[in-house]
């Protein structure tokens, strides 16, 4: 095999491990920064969810009920379907 097609398919198979698809998560928006934080680094709620930035957390579809519940406890229900 010519040294240019072993290179071409070795970058090709390096790219395809640089990334990952993480799955469907609801954004949630906060009024600001520190909500996100503060939500983010509570013990219940945020084992939920991932900073996305410094103001919004993702939460995995399948983690949103259990994320919802902790978010109420915190002090900050969020809307059914919101």
């Amino acid at each position: 095999m010519p040294p240019t097609l072993t290179r071409l398919l070795g970058d090709a198979e390096a790219r395809a491990c640089v990334m990952r698809d993480e799955g469907v998560v609801r954004l949630i928006s906060p009024a600001d920064a520190a909500a996100a934080t503060l939500v983010a680094r509570d013990r219940r709620a945020g084992r939920y969810c991932r900073l996305v930035g410094d103001r919004y957390p993702a939460v995995p579809l399948d983690r949103e009920a259990k994320f919802r519940a902790a978010l109420a406890a915190v002090g900050y229900p969020l809307a059914p379907g919101a």
